[in-house]
Formats: structure tokens, sequence, C-alpha cells
């Protein structure tokens, strides 16, 4: 099939066209040109020669949230999305799924939650979520639409563990504010494997949780990290030390959300990787 993929250059959708492109697929490329107003015809007619489209563009989230920032977080988003659905509405194409991304920032702190949850979250990446899907959904008929809302990403070959590890390198395990904030975390293996269940199997529809089955907060998340680098010492990192780098933003470090994977699971995806410990074992030292 020919699949059309945006936010294809990032760690995600990197690994993602890799995978389907092994799998025998045609990937294409949807670069951030196409979706200005003066490139709208080329994105048509890139969409119409697709079968499928995933959209996982967006700018990062681990930035200071400055109401500039905040803006491109926004129109990174939804402008993209946007796009993408009037381009497949503009035409009598043969899309027949669209999987959009979104984030477990959509859920509140307080609570655990799955698909079958109503509940949205309050602030600034709740709205943004919610908004980035509606966009999605606007998808016409008889386009299947699903949306993947993703937890941490974690692979040994980057990401946001890049960035957690120099400490535990360092023989300093860190705990990050109160600790006892859940964190929602995915093997990129099993997202791309996710991905990929989802394509093959055409009943599904609607939200898929792209989150690890265990349930953990940040705390033992540190000391599993802790034990495979044989740490020696424990350090917790203040919430102010994150407000003053990140902002607003520091609240997706300093909060969480509780999530379950329950859609995938009663669709019968297995996850190779379903605890933190089978993962870590993955890391070199």
């Amino acid at each position: 099939m020919n699949i059309a993929i945006s936010g294809v250059t990032g760690f995600i959708g990197s690994h993602l066209s890799t995978y389907l492109h092994n799998k025998g697929h045609r990937i294409v490329h949807l670069n951030r040109e196409m979706f200005t107003d003066s490139m709208k015809q080329q994105l048509q007619d890139v969409i119409s020669k697709c079968d499928i489209v995933i959209n996982l563009a967006g700018a990062p989230i681990n930035r200071k949230w400055d109401s500039s920032y905040k803006k491109i977080l926004y129109e990174s988003r939804i402008h993209t999305t946007r796009s993408i659905v009037e381009a497949i509405k503009q035409l009598d194409c043969v899309t027949r799924l669209l999987i959009s991304a979104s984030a477990v920032g959509y859920y509140p702190n307080d609570g655990c939650y799955d698909e079958y949850s109503n509940e949205k979250g309050d602030g600034f990446l709740s709205q943004l979520c919610d908004e980035w899907e509606k966009e999605a959904q606007k998808v016409p008929d008889p386009v299947r639409c699903v949306i993947t809302r993703f937890g941490i990403v974690l692979s040994p070959e980057g990401g946001a563990l890049k960035q957690m590890l120099p400490p535990f390198k360092m023989k300093i395990a860190t705990t990050i504010g109160p600790g006892n904030q859940p964190f929602c975390w995915i093997d990129l293996d099993d997202l791309v494997r996710a991905m990929d269940f989802i394509i093959n199997n055409k009943n599904l529809h609607g939200i898929f949780n792209f989150v690890a089955p265990q349930k953990i907060n940040n705390s033992q998340f540190a000391n599993e990290l802790g034990k495979h680098y044989h740490t020696f010492i424990k350090m917790t990192v203040p919430t102010f030390v994150f407000k003053i780098i990140y902002g607003e933003g520091s609240k997706f470090l300093t909060t969480g959300q509780c999530v379950t994977p329950t859609r995938l699971l009663e669709s019968g995806f297995l996850f190779e990787t379903e605890k933190i410990g089978d993962f870590i074992k993955k890391l070199r030292l």
C-alpha cells in the first residue's frame, strides 16, 4: 500500500516509516512545506494516491511553553491535521484510513483512565489534544479514523530516554519532583507494531491508548534505571527547577496520567514489552 506520513523525519516517524517499508509498503513523505497555503494542490495530489495517511506532525513539547511557543505547538498540530483532512475531503481519493497521533495528556492528572473514559483534563495540553483529535475526526466517511494517544515513547536508540539517561550513567538515580506521578510509557517497538496492527485490522476505529499495560510512577522508573546502571546516589530534582526551565510545560514531567491500553488488549494486540524491567534489559551500560 501507499502510506503517507507527516512528521516522518521525527524520532517516531523515522522508525515507523522504516518498519512499514520493510513490510513492503511504499512510504510517501508529507513534508512541512506541503502544509503552506501555496502547496495545497501538491498536498492533495500526494494524498490522492495514498491508501493510508498517518499524521505524526507536531512541534516537540519538551521546550519552555511561553505564549509564542504555545502558538507553535498549536499550529503545528491543528493546522497540519486540518490541512490533511481538507485534502481528503476535496478529493475522490483512495485513502481508506487516517491515523492521527495525540497524547495521553488528554486525560486528567488524577484517577486512572482508558478509552471508554469521557474525562478530559484541564490546562493547555488537554485542550490541545482535544482540538487536535477533533480536527482529525472531521475526516469524511467512509475513511476509517483512528486516534492514537501516545504515552512517553521509550527506545534504546534515543528519543525521550536520551535526555533522561545522563545522570544515571554518572551513577545518580534522579527522580522528578514528587516521584509519585504516573509514568505512562510505551516501547517504540511496540508502538510501531501497534500501528501495523491498526492498519491490518480494518474493523478498528476511534481512540486507542498507545501505552504499556504496566502502571508505574516516576520513582519506580528511576529505581529500575538505577538498578541497571548501578547508581549509588539518589537525587530528587524539585518541581520548581522544571518550572524555571519549561514554564507551564513542566507539568508534563512533574505530573502525569494513569492510562491503560484497554482497546488494544481487547482487540488482541500482544505487547512484547509489558514491563519496564523488560525494556531496561535492552539498554547498554
